[in-house]
């Protein structure tokens, strides 16, 4: 079925969210135009044989739904500090270090930044480069190319997976997977007249999703990759949650199946099973971590204040204090 013509979109049944950056809004917008015609009264341009989609967007300091991670959720930041920590982390990293070293003096950045995500920022450079047929460096070879990208996906791996990933999940994708749960909820009301709810984001939008979602595959997404959910209801009355991934231009999307549940997934087992992951108060859950160390702080140090306080009071007192003399009866 094309869930993209117009018969099954029609007037004013779509809407496209983006991130506020320009090449986003271009694939917006000419995604839109390609996936609705608009015949006869709806055709505004003779020549034009489509219907214009309302594309919203907010500032990129204002974004909490497409953008990952957010600079606003040190919790996150936390997390990732406490993830390279990891023996597992290290021995990867370690493993890769005369790699790194190279690395660092190809591109000139130190070894410490060339670490982790100045790696992907490496790696994402000549994929672009070499995707757009442009020459890249000579010391870009295939097995340079392939290092990298084992390391930007261990990388993918340790923001995601590696360590407590339904917390980091909560900060991150939980909030997108909140935001489809929610247009669902719209449909079965009949609150909202919308067959189709678009995002247009990075590839992290992706990773994040995917990974709340629990259907990561490890493969860092394509140009033109996409996340489908469609929503269904059933021959009984219930509702049920299919999902798909194409990251290939010339195959159909790959049917992907929510961890614990079949494909399609009862939505109220689909709710169930993403729970864990929506964030019921984001702010709070990012904040909360440095609040409870900063009142942990605050708390020790008032009961030792408290305590030298008493001690200074007792040692005054005692010094302070008539003492009587050996022989002589202390006066009333």
């Amino acid at each position: 079925m094309n869930i993209f013509s117009a018969h099954h979109i029609g007037k004013r049944r779509s809407m496209c969210a983006v991130q506020i950056y320009g090449r986003l809004l271009l694939s917006a917008q000419q995604t839109g135009g390609l996936c609705t015609s608009s015949p006869g009264t709806q055709q505004w341009h003779s020549d034009i044989l489509w219907q214009p989609i309302p594309v919203h967007t907010v500032p990129v300091s204002q974004d909490r739904l497409l953008k990952f991670p957010s600079k606003d959720c040190p919790r996150f930041y936390e997390l990732m500090k406490e993830t390279i920590q990891l023996p597992e982390y290290k021995d990867r990293m370690n493993a890769w270090e005369d790699f790194i070293a190279r690395v660092a003096n190809y591109t000139g950045y130190s070894v410490d930044q060339a670490l982790s995500r100045r790696v992907w920022k490496v790696y994402d450079t000549l994929f672009c480069q070499k995707s757009h047929n442009f020459s890249l460096p000579a010391w870009a070879t295939p097995d340079v190319l392939h290092t990298l990208e084992e390391i930007s996906a261990f990388d993918m791996k340790a923001h995601m997976a590696l360590y407590k990933p339904k917390e980091k999940a909560r900060l991150t994708g939980g909030i997108l997977v909140d935001a489809v749960l929610k247009n669902f909820t719209e449909a079965i009301k009949k609150s909202s007249p919308l067959k189709m709810v678009m995002y247009s984001a990075h590839d992290s939008t992706i990773l994040a999703l995917q990974g709340a979602l629990g259907v990561y595959s490890g493969i860092h997404p394509p140009y033109a990759s996409c996340h489908i959910f469609e929503f269904y209801k059933e021959s009984d009355g219930t509702y049920s949650v299919g999902m798909y991934y194409r990251n290939e231009s010339n195959r159909e999307p790959y049917t992907l199946a929510l961890p614990g549940c079949t494909s399609p997934c009862p939505l109220h087992i689909f709710s169930q099973l993403m729970a864990p992951v929506i964030p019921l108060d984001w702010w709070g859950e990012c904040q909360i971590q440095q609040q409870q160390k900063g009142g942990g702080t605050i708390l020790a140090l008032s009961v030792i204040v408290g305590i030298l306080s008493i001690a200074l009071a007792i040692s005054l007192y005692w010094i302070w204090k008539p003492h009587p003399v050996q022989g002589y009866p202390m006066h009333q």
